[in-house]
């Protein structure tokens, strides 16, 4: 008796222990629908509650016949919107999920997500622009602009013309330049509406967002969706166009507990679940296939190896304003007596591994964009993952962080494409965030665009057919320059000849003082005497022509003498430079033609230059053929643009013109090549990484020659700002796809 009592009394204590098993998991199901916490990165040090963030749960998402509807015709391929009087022009909802890294979604915890990848188009990843902060990435995904071009350098900066500060909460909208999506759709006509967007609550250029809310710590995720959705229901005349949605996390919780924390899981489910709401009330009111959708992030999170690069342990920084961060920046007092050449050289070679500090002058990459902006500072202090930049040696509070190189595989974003506009399960490569706002324009039909650093036309291969039109880029026929016999300078030599055996130059150029010579595969600037671009073939086994620095071959026709050569040769020695050429592959002692050489400083052309031809060298061996382009560039004002030819002329050595950079573009085929050896017999196999190596003497290079040149490789487009040049626009050899593609890409890794 007394055990059958026991019984009992244990089989009532597991009904009660289920019961309220049951009561916690309700409990914490409604706080997952009804988070109220998001700390908006206009609010600084704002974070939920501990109650709210360290909390693990994993409610079941997607189980109501409601839901069950929408997953069920989210791959509809004929979607059609049925709702009367809708606009033909479908609108735009765009949603940043603040610090959401692109391999959260192999964490499994946001089926919504990714059954909008699966049903939409997606990349593996999207680039951040530099650094990777939140406010600079926020405002280029709605202004295509670097940050240093719309001003937005940092989350928190110094401007020493208005000689104030800015943070986050900072209300004065002096500070956000360009123009954002809310007002270029303004300005076409249409209406738009923001929710929590950096820069929405701000007069920018005199106008707000047609609805947009200042923002409040305590809305609740869940009304943010509610009121995405009652503004998609008004009055046609009334809809917005263009919406935008913010949500802190998991940015708030990768900080706080690192981006391999449970809390981080939790905020995945956070999300996914808002998202899984959006879409239960849109396919509620029928709004399911009326719009598309852009899920974006602003970058990634790395968790912090607690690491301090102290910088007054470099410097005296009583005379400075530093900014911390994974990207540290300092800023030289107006009455400091140190300079930028002094704090640069007391970071030389020290501690190589761990970070590297630029100038924000030559020696900065030209990949960064991270120049041409007051704000930015003297001296970029550039750190490792998991690194930390800070004036002092106190400890960073945090356990995860961002703003590292967006290159760096955990600073990687999100981009999820979703609507009657986006092609079905449509994979595309990585692409970086300056190239969303011509995305969103082209899918509002915009014809009123503002200037930007995004490429037209660059992401519509995601779009279905009927949702853009192409317009086809430049593809004007370069003028061939006069040949005549050849001179000798200093020797004469039997095969000085350029064979013409590299194939026909493929590029544009806007400048009508630039012509082709056509033997030597060279595009030569009459006016300033210097070689634009020139292509030679590399060939696996091949040995490059020796220097012969007091070799020069003439056109009898050109202005130069062998008398004002060898003037000019006697003027850059002095400077310690000399004349090098750009071809080293070419053979026939073609090199020694003067319109293949250019000035460049003797401990350039023998370091970072050799080591390109060397790299060059091994990449062709590896892959059996390479075409190689090779020219000069200029950009003397650091401004990431070509420098105008009366600042060459101002800046040129007895008439010679020196380059600040040298620019490198290796094309291979994976397929096989063309007939003239110029273009890949299939477009959809050639891959392209290029350099822009500044041309600078340097006393010591800290690191090995690829991690250097790693550091300087650049895009296609990077070149073509610097050089005035456009390549691969033949639409005889490169459709437009793959021109677009060959220019935009960004190198994850050398070859």
């Amino acid at each position: 008796m007394k055990k059958n009592h026991l019984v009992i009394v244990a089989f009532l204590c597991l009904i009660v222990a289920i019961v309220a098993l049951s009561v916690v998991v309700v409990i914490l199901a409604t706080k997952l629908s009804k988070n109220d916490n998001g700390s908006n990165p206009s609010q600084p040090n704002t974070t939920p509650t501990s109650q709210q963030s360290s909390t693990s749960f994993a409610p079941t998402i997607g189980t109501t016949s409601t839901t069950e509807n929408w997953q069920q015709d989210a791959c509809n391929e004929n979607p059609t919107c049925s709702v009367p009087n809708w606009p033909t022009t479908l609108p735009v909802l765009m949603i940043s999920l603040d610090g959401f890294r692109a391999d959260y979604l192999q964490h499994d915890y946001t089926p919504s997500i990714q059954r909008l990848i699966d049903c939409g188009s997606h990349s593996p990843f999207m680039y951040s622009s530099y650094p990777s902060k939140t406010f600079p990435n926020h405002y280029s995904l709605v202004t295509g602009l670097h940050p240093e071009s719309h001003g937005i350098v940092d989350n928190y900066m110094y401007d020493p013309v208005y000689n104030e500060s800015f943070n986050m909460g900072t209300p004065d909208a002096k500070w956000w330049g360009g123009e954002p999506l809310w007002i270029t759709a303004e300005r076409n006509g249409l209406k738009s509406a923001v929710y929590f967007w950096p820069g929405s609550d701000k007069n920018i250029s005199g106008s707000y967002p047609t609805y947009y809310k200042n923002y409040n710590q305590s809305v609740p995720f869940s009304e943010r969706v509610d009121q995405i959705v009652q503004w998609l229901l008004l009055p046609s005349e009334q809809k917005p166009a263009y919406l935008g949605l913010y949500f802190d996390q998991p940015d708030t919780n990768g900080h706080r507990f690192g981006p391999d924390s449970i809390q981080v899981n939790d905020a995945l489910l956070q999300v996914d679940s808002m998202i899984n709401l959006l879409l239960q009330q849109l396919n509620n009111n029928q709004l399911m296939h009326c719009l598309n959708i852009i899920i974006v992030s602003d970058h990634g999170m790395q968790t912090l190896n607690h690491q301090i690069i102290a910088l007054n342990q470099y410097f005296d920084t009583n005379q400075t304003q530093t900014f911390e961060g994974p990207v540290g920046r300092v800023m030289i007092n107006s009455n400091a007596g140190i300079n930028q050449s002094t704090i640069h050289e007391a970071f030389r070679c020290k501690n190589s591994s761990v970070f590297r500090s630029y100038t924000s002058g030559l020696d900065s990459p030209r990949r960064i964009h991270y120049t041409r902006n007051r704000r930015i500072g003297q001296v970029i202090v550039d750190s490792s993952a998991g690194y930390y930049v800070k004036g002092d040696a106190t400890p960073s509070k945090e356990i995860g962080e961002h703003g590292y190189d967006f290159r760096f595989a955990n600073m990687h974003a999100l981009f999820v494409g979703y609507g009657p506009n986006f092609k079905h399960g449509y994979l595309a490569e990585q692409f970086q965030n300056i190239e969303i706002f011509e995305l969103v324009s082209d899918l509002l039909a915009l014809s009123n665009r503002p200037p930007n650093n995004g490429t037209a036309g660059s992401l519509r291969h995601m779009l279905v057919k009927g949702s853009y039109t192409d317009v086809q880029p430049p593809n004007t026929a370069q003028a061939s320059c006069p040949t005549d016999a050849v001179i000798f300078c200093g020797a004469t030599v039997s095969n000085a000849a350029c064979s013409g055996q590299n194939g026909k130059l493929q590029l544009n150029s806007y400048a009508t003082s630039r012509c082709v010579y056509e033997q030597c595969n060279a595009l030569y600037d009459t006016d300033l005497a210097y070689p634009a671009a020139v292509q030679s073939i590399a060939v696996a086994g091949a040995s490059f022509q020796p220097f012969r620095p007091n070799v020069t071959f003439l056109f009898s026709n050109q202005s130069a003498t062998c008398q004002s050569v060898a003037d000019q040769m006697n003027a850059l020695h002095q400077k310690n430079m000399s004349l090098y050429s750009l071809a080293p592959f070419n053979a026939d002692n073609a090199q020694n033609f003067l319109l293949q050489k250019v000035a460049m400083y003797d401990s350039f052309a023998n370091a970072q230059w050799q080591w390109a031809i060397n790299k060059t060298a091994s990449y062709a061996n590896h892959f059996n053929q390479l075409m190689v382009i090779t020219g000069a560039a200029f950009d003397a004002d650091n401004d990431g643009l070509a420098d105008s030819r009366d600042m060459i002329r101002n800046q040129s050595i007895d008439g010679v013109a020196v380059p600040t950079h040298i620019y490198l573009i290796l094309l291979r085929c994976d397929s096989g090549w063309s007939m003239d050896n110029t273009s890949c017999a299939n477009a959809s196999d050639a891959h392209v990484i290029s350099f822009l190596i500044p041309n600078i003497p340097v006393p010591s290079i800290c690191e090995g020659p690829d991690d250097y040149l790693y550091q300087y490789t650049a895009r296609v487009k990077d070149v073509e700002q610097l050089t005035g040049l456009q390549f691969f626009t033949d639409v005889a050899k490169w459709d437009i796809r793959n021109s677009l593609r060959l220019r935009i890409q960004i190198n994850q890794n050398l070859w």
